[in-house]
């Protein structure tokens, strides 16, 4: 069995924990690469400057007034400052969180953070729900989209 680094420990750890409430499956990634996670309804993107963010949605598919859980879930390997969040549900609800305004005075260091919304669809409808992350003291920025379907009971 080959150790794992502790870069890519907590990249394997951030996956597992984005599927604790999707059917998700991480896939063996090439040395250097960043691991990937699928499910049914994840989309996950990667800005060029190091974050990497993932949004999970629970179920997919849905009933009217019934709860959706999502994850979105935020890695940074060079973090200067905190995480915020705005996500878009699709029906024009919104929740966020915004980037406090402090910075780390030593370099950045690896950063991680998993937010857990809950939200409910009044409608039957297809809906594509966005999340965007941004790190303060940088220009890092990076979303994610999925979508959900909500048919009649």
């Amino acid at each position: 069995m080959r150790r794992m680094g502790p870069r890519r420990a907590a990249l394997a750890l951030l996956a597992a924990c984005s599927c604790l409430l999707a059917a998700c499956a991480t896939t063996e990634m090439p040395r250097g690469a960043s691991p990937s996670t699928t499910a049914a309804s994840t989309t996950s993107s990667s800005s060029s400057s190091g974050l990497t963010v993932t949004l999970t949605a629970a179920p997919s598919s849905t009933t009217p007034g019934s709860a959706v859980v999502f994850l979105l879930s935020a890695h940074e390997s060079d973090a200067l400052g905190a995480f915020g969040y705005h996500i878009a549900y699709g029906d024009g609800a919104t929740d966020e969180n915004p980037v406090p305004q402090w910075c780390r005075a030593a370099p950045g260091q690896p950063a991680s953070q998993t937010w857990r919304l809950v939200h409910s669809y009044a409608k039957p409808g297809t809906y594509t729900v966005t999340a965007s992350v941004a790190v303060n003291c940088t220009t890092d920025r990076g979303s994610a989209t999925v979508t959900v379907t909500v048919s009649s009971a």
